[in-house]
């Protein structure tokens, strides 16, 4: 399974900035992760167009046995979307789906690719990117570097068109 966690601050974070992590240590709560590298990807680069530094670390981590059909956006009202997470912890799904029904089902996306976990431990990063603007050469910059040789780099080449794609030890694999 895999994760995306944010590089910010000199630390690596979760996406809304409300967790700090640290590889080989394990987080319990309640967290997103991605079954497949396709999809953890495809993620990735598109909060890649938001926050400017991510990585994929590939992860041990235990599954919910049953999940929600639709999860709370980052956008969405912070204490509806801990409320949320702690009915969900506690297995109250349809109660967890409740809160966000009606008009406030636009803070929300159908849970397709993703898995709800109650714990994980980052184990190595796979992938990194970047969205910068470059100084030096006065344009916005998206990189994206395959860090371990474990990563099909066909995958990364398929979901990141228009990104320059490297591999780790600065081979350029496409522009």
């Amino acid at each position: 399974m895999y994760k995306i966690v944010r590089f910010y601050g000199g630390e690596l974070c979760s996406l809304d900035g409300s967790h700090a992590y640290e590889e080989g240590v394990r987080y319990d709560g309640l967290f997103f992760v991605y079954p497949d590298l396709e999809n953890a990807v495809l993620y990735a680069r598109s909060f890649a167009e938001i926050f400017s530094h991510l990585l994929v670390y590939e992860v041990d981590c235990e599954p919910l046995p049953v999940i929600p059909s639709r999860y709370p956006v980052l956008a969405a009202p912070c204490h509806l979307k801990q409320q949320w997470a702690e009915l969900v912890k506690a297995g109250r799904i349809s109660e967890a789906e409740q809160l966000f029904a009606g008009e406030l089902q636009v803070y929300t996306y159908p849970t397709v690719d993703i898995v709800l976990s109650q714990s994980f431990i980052l184990r190595r990063p796979l992938i990194r990117f970047r969205n910068y603007f470059d100084q030096l050469t006065k344009s916005q910059r998206r990189v994206v570097t395959v860090l371990d040789q474990s990563v099909d780099a066909e995958i990364v080449l398929d979901c990141c068109y228009g990104w320059e794609v490297k591999v780790y030890g600065g081979h350029q694999v496409s522009v």
